[in-house]
C-alpha cells in the first residue's frame, strides 16, 4: 500500500526592479563609452545605450550627448 504525501507548497516568485540612479547609469555609460572608443574608435550610440539599459530613445539621446561631452572635454575620448 502507497502512502499520500502532501504536494510541496508552490514556490513563490518574486522579481525586483533594480533601478540605477542617475549618477551610477552615467557612470556605466561613461565606462561603456570609453571601451568603446578604445576598442572601436568611436562613441557609444544611442542605439547601444537603449539595448544596455533598456532606456527610451529620448533618454539614450541625452544620455549619450551627456556621456561623450564629457568624453570629449575630459580627453577620455580619444582612442
Amino acid at each position: 500500500m502507497t502512502t499520500a504525501v502532501p504536494a510541496d507548497a508552490p514556490r513563490e516568485v518574486v522579481t525586483q526592479v533594480i533601478a540605477l540612479t542617475p549618477s551610477e547609469l552615467r557612470r556605466k555609460a561613461s565606462r561603456l563609452n570609453r571601451e568603446l572608443v578604445t576598442s572601436t574608435g568611436r562613441p557609444v550610440t544611442i542605439e547601444r545605450l537603449r539595448e544596455e539599459y533598456g532606456l527610451s530613445r529620448r533618454e539614450a539621446t541625452e544620455l549619450r550627448r551627456e556621456v561623450v561631452t564629457v568624453a570629449l572635454v575630459t580627453g577620455e575620448a580619444r582612442p
